[in-house]
């Protein structure tokens, strides 16, 4: 049965909950409701669903996995979250429960198994020190997987869909038989997703910049046979924002991802860049160089 728990400040300037998406940190909390006394709660990804989101369409089971990757921030490099199994059943326990949770003396013991010495599931980060889990891959027949649902949707969160999506239309124009993009599961694209999100949110990069990157790199020769997925695109950004620079400008605006095929102009990279490196100079931080650009793009497409 659900329980009343606490929601302290820090959960709000958490700098590795800040890298999830907002209804996984929503998620997070509807576990501590969920979980016993000691943190335990039995790990049913259609039951969690049903209870914490009974309105909405989200992949929970995407959720589950990203709680479960190992912390860039901390330390100790804990997940917020252990799957495990224990007795023929998978339960989860939640990281450092009893550290910031006062459970009223009236609750009852948890009846769950420790995670001690328990077998983690497949996808689960062992101690939180393990490598990248590896996802389950259903049989599918589609090219084109469907984005997750993730409502309300925010133009900003349709931009990252959008660039996802072109990365893998351009993958397959490239290798129509993409085994990549054939085993392309939902909570795989998700992370896909993400990486365009982190780009735009944490990097400072905009919409525009990350679909030129993306069209280069499915353009060039080299990279084209190494950029295979949205999260090696994030990692080697620097490498091919330099190269697509030299090159002068070979990118496409994202607001013409699925409808056309038209480049913009060489002036428009050559202004673009020039009122970046102005933004630059006047001293503006990345957060608000992002905005200022797209709000200047913006206003020249108009003209």
């Amino acid at each position: 049965m659900p329980r009343i728990r606490s929601l302290k400040p820090d959960f709000f300037t958490d700098e590795d909950l800040a890298e999830h998406p907002f209804w996984v940190r929503i998620l997070f909390e509807g576990l501590w409701c969920q979980a016993d006394r000691e943190g335990r709660l039995e790990d049913r990804p259609k039951k969690l669903k049903a209870v914490i989101f009974p309105y909405d369409s989200l992949e929970i089971e995407a959720g589950l996995q990203l709680l479960t990757q190992k912390k860039r921030h901390s330390p100790r490099h804990e997940p917020f979250i252990i799957r495990y199994e224990a007795e023929g059943n998978r339960y989860i326990q939640v990281v450092n429960f009893e550290k910031h949770q006062s459970p009223q003396t009236t609750e009852q013991p948890s009846k769950i198994p420790s995670c001690e010495n328990a077998k983690m599931v497949e996808e689960q980060f062992k101690n939180g020190l393990g490598e990248v889990p590896k996802l389950s891959q259903p049989n599918t027949k589609t090219l084109n997987p469907k984005p997750l649902n993730l409502k309300p949707k925010k133009t900003s969160d349709l931009d990252d869909e959008r660039l996802a999506q072109l990365l893998i239309e351009l993958m397959l124009k490239n290798n129509p038989e993409s085994s990549i993009i054939k085993h392309l599961t939902p909570p795989r694209r998700f992370e896909w997703v993400e990486a365009a999100r982190l780009m735009r949110e944490r990097d400072g990069k905009t919409t525009e910049e990350i679909g030129a990157v993306i069209r280069f790199s499915q353009e060039d020769d080299f990279w084209k046979t190494n950029i295979l997925s949205m999260p090696k695109l994030r990692d080697k950004w620097d490498q091919l924002w330099l190269k697509a620079r030299n090159r002068g400008g070979s990118g496409y605006q994202v607001s013409q991802i699925g409808k056309s095929e038209t480049k913009p102009d060489a002036a428009y990279w050559a202004e673009y860049f020039k009122k970046k490196d102005e933004l630059k100079a006047a001293g503006f931080s990345e957060e608000d160089l992002a905005e200022k650009l797209a709000q200047w793009t913006r206003e020249r497409r108009k003209k």
